[in-house]
């Protein structure tokens, strides 16, 4: 091989190197935050969605939880799409205890599989998540017809096992109970 051809080869990789890779949005350009059905199409899913507020009233059992990430930087950015798994919950009951809602890990899953999705700037995409204590741990334990309040943030486990955190919100879980 000839220095020239040696020399362009570099410059081609140099060249994929920062257009390609550096492309792509630092972790922190990616927000975390719950939304709620707005709207649903033709065969009844839901399609449309808008911010949920602080506050948020559930009145069934398991939590339904509509979670999206968005893109909010000037370039693309990297987001981890293996859906439920790249979720945690960080909940907190009203006496100020703490605890770690997690995914509950199925028979031959392979934690190591990671699947991407190149988020454009704006972009988002909407997960849905019920909370079923047959496939979460440390769902809070509800009483039918008592009220009750805790704080939940959302914790975005992405790739290289980068965290985004959701802002605060307050749920009021009233299944069976009169408002």
């Amino acid at each position: 091989m000839s220095i020239r051809s040696f020399r362009w080869g570099s410059v081609a990789v140099l060249a994929w190197a920062v257009c390609c890779a550096g492309a792509v949005a630092k972790e922190d350009a990616l927000r975390v935050s719950l939304v709620k059905s707005a709207g649903v199409n033709r065969e009844g899913e839901e399609r449309f969605f808008e911010p949920a507020g602080r506050v948020i009233e559930v009145e069934r059992q398991p939590l339904h939880l509509l979670i999206e990430v968005k893109n909010i930087s000037d370039s693309t950015a990297r987001a981890r799409g293996n859906d439920e798994t790249s979720y945690s919950f960080e909940i907190t009951d009203p006496s100020g205890k703490v605890t770690l809602m997690t995914r509950k890990k199925k028979v031959g899953e392979q934690s190591s599989l990671q699947v991407f999705k190149n988020l454009n700037p704006g972009e988002a995409v909407i997960i849905t998540i019920d909370a079923d204590r047959d496939v979460w741990e440390q769902v809070p334990v509800l009483v039918y017809g008592k009220k009750q309040t805790l704080k939940i943030r959302v914790i975005y486990h992405n790739y290289n096992d980068h965290l985004v955190y959701s802002p605060v919100y307050t749920l009021i879980w009233a299944v069976g109970s009169a408002s």
